[in-house]
């Protein structure tokens, strides 16, 4: 039974970590663009406890900061992605550049 739950967990890390670097690659670049979005890059900060990721793209001539939280790296990039997808992020213009593009 134990070596079962074994390839069960196996099979779903497996897939998680297909789905992560699909993220990477180009799903959610191209979750962004489809709604309109620029991807410019993003930038992960990481402490013991949680995990941020900052999107930056320009959207609508500005450039526009998301903000998405999780535990691990890879729960805040599968996070982002779903949330690119769906289009429920919430931007913000970014302070560092606020002149339009």
């Amino acid at each position: 039974m134990s070596r079962q739950l074994d390839v069960i967990a196996e099979e779903r890390e497996t897939k998680r970590r297909d789905q992560l670097i699909k993220a990477i690659d180009y799903s959610l670049a191209g979750a962004l663009e489809f709604h309109g979005m620029e991807l410019l890059g993003f930038a992960m900060k990481y402490d013991e406890y949680q995990c941020t990721l900052t999107l930056k793209v320009i959207r609508k001539r500005h450039w526009c900061v998301a903000f998405i939280t999780s535990d691990t790296m890879m729960n805040c990039i599968l996070a982002a992605d779903a949330a690119a997808r769906r289009g429920s992020l919430s931007w913000d213009i970014d302070k560092y550049h606020p002149d339009e593009v």
